[in-house]
């Protein structure tokens, strides 16, 4: 690495540091130049995403990925009359494999902003025509958002919680840089920038949040893929898939068997105040019915994994969908 950029580096870095929680741009800035340094690190950041999106898939990305230090700028739209940028865009070698993937802190996706990337064909950005083109989006918040007219291979959404844990391990063939690497990912992770505090005793919102891709994969795990299964917005002109409230949380899932009409799934967290928190699963409809109610423990990891196995129980038992 050159003065130029390492002296980059430092101050992508430091400004990081200094602005905490609500630097998106400077925090993607220093992990783009940390990433850029080292191919393997970059695999294995890609790794990970890809891995908690798709738990059960059965190839990897490649090991080692080429990052660029800027954000990769593209046109967006039917007459590419948008300017875009991507916050990171990993390629292998021979441009055969693209991964791009939007970082979010506390903003939700622009009307159009993941239809244009979804659209991009791989020669766009420097990809070899027939290249694997994939898309994923890393937020605080989970978002379930339209993905019609697909060039680009959609992976989904995870969130900072779900790989925060992973990400801060991540080796670096620098130590210094891998040291940097850590201690920025910790600044953010106890000031809440990726929606998480100190304890693994989250919100009922963050503990939701931190659930959507693990529900939806177990749901399509125990149907041995028959179903069509996606996590909805809540609300017609939102993209957040859990609504929060003071002490409960609420976020619904859709399941779909071919040439069948799809059925809803309401996932209610409460958190009492002076009583253990508990889970309702419920079939909306004019009369909604509970299919199941059970206690969770507090620990967000453990309450995640609760609530998968139950999803997955109702899919085996066929009383969904």
């Amino acid at each position: 690495m050159t003065l130029t950029a390492l002296a980059k580096e430092h101050d992508a870095f430091e400004q990081a540091r200094r602005r905490g929680r609500y630097s998106e741009t400077w925090l993607t800035a220093a992990m783009r130049y940390a990433l850029a340094a080292d191919e393997r690190a970059a695999g294995c950041f890609a790794g990970l995403v890809v891995q908690t999106l798709e738990p059960v898939r059965m190839t990897a990305p490649p090991e080692r990925l080429q990052s660029s230090p800027q954000e990769e700028g593209f046109r967006g739209g039917a007459l590419r009359q948008r300017g875009r940028r991507a916050d990171f865009l990993f390629r292998n070698a021979d441009g055969t494999y693209g991964l791009m993937i939007e970082a979010k802190l506390g903003a939700v996706l622009s009307a159009k902003q993941l239809p244009d990337y979804l659209r991009l064909r791989p020669a766009e950005l420097g990809l070899r025509p027939d290249a694997e083109l994939e898309v994923a989006v890393l937020a605080a918040r989970s978002l379930a958002v339209s993905t019609s007219r697909a060039r680009a291979n959609w992976l989904g959404c995870a969130t900072w919680q779900e790989v925060v844990d992973a990400l801060v391990e991540i080796p670096f063939e620098d130590g210094d840089r891998s040291l940097r690497w850590a201690k920025l990912l910790e600044r953010y992770r106890h000031d809440r920038g990726f929606g998480t505090r100190r304890g693994v005793n989250l919100p009922p919102a963050s503990a939701l949040d931190s659930s959507v891709v693990r529900i939806v994969a177990a749901a399509c795990e125990a149907s041995n893929g028959a179903l069509r299964i996606r996590a909805l917005p809540w609300g017609p002109q939102s993209q957040l898939v859990v609504r929060k409230r003071a002490r409960n949380a609420s976020m619904c899932i859709q399941l779909k068997a071919p040439r069948s009409r799809p059925t809803d799934l309401l996932i209610h967290l409460e958190h009492p105040q002076n009583a253990r928190p508990f889970v309702q699963l419920i079939r909306p409809g004019r009369v909604p019915e509970e299919l199941a109610s059970f206690p969770v423990h507090k620990n967000a990891d453990r309450c995640r994994q609760r609530i998968a196995c139950e999803v997955a129980r109702l899919v085996v038992e066929r009383v969904l969908p």
